[in-house]
């Protein structure tokens, strides 16, 4: 499926509420680059994405339109599952709210070095990351007051 974000396709998606009742998705093994038609899923409580050799990004703002940078994503995600993205750089380029999000699970993504958070970003819910120890230390942060926020969330996996 291709999406021109911009045009005509997600006005009638948007007007239909196409995507209004998706409330899980599941990507494995696939050629994507992006998923960036999730952002029109508004009801999104569960993401799981594994094997996805190329995703690079989960949102790409480039592909967005105008009217669509506007909306904000994910309001409604709970748990979000990434495994084996060796590509993905981006999940969103920029701070995003989370107010229900309570699980992050990042395994074998070592490109992803920077998450969509701020030191208020879905602290409300008592957020759990869970990731190998090596990506936690590699990841890079907005400032050292969103490091300090998230560092008490941090379940580490062992393998």
């Amino acid at each position: 499926m291709e999406i021109d974000y911009a045009g005509e396709e997600v006005k009638r998606i948007l007007k239909t509420n196409g995507f209004f009742s998706l409330q899980r998705v599941s990507i494995g093994r696939s050629k994507l680059r992006h998923v960036t038609w999730l952002i029109l899923a508004p009801n999104l409580k569960r993401i799981s994405m594994h094997d996805c050799h190329y995703l690079e990004e989960i949102v790409s703002l480039e592909k967005l339109g105008g009217q669509m940078q506007n909306r904000i994503p994910f309001a409604r995600l709970e748990c979000l599952s990434l495994y084996g993205l060796e590509k993905l750089r981006s999940i969103y380029p920029r701070a995003l709210p989370f107010p229900h999000l309570k699980e992050l699970k990042v395994d074998l993504c070592p490109e992803l070095k920077k998450l969509p958070f701020d030191c208020t970003s879905g602290l409300e819910r008592k957020l759990i990351i869970k990731g190998q120890e090596w990506w936690w230390n590699n990841l890079q942060w907005g400032d050292q007051a969103t490091q300090n926020a998230f560092l008490p969330c941090l379940k580490t996996l062992y393998f």
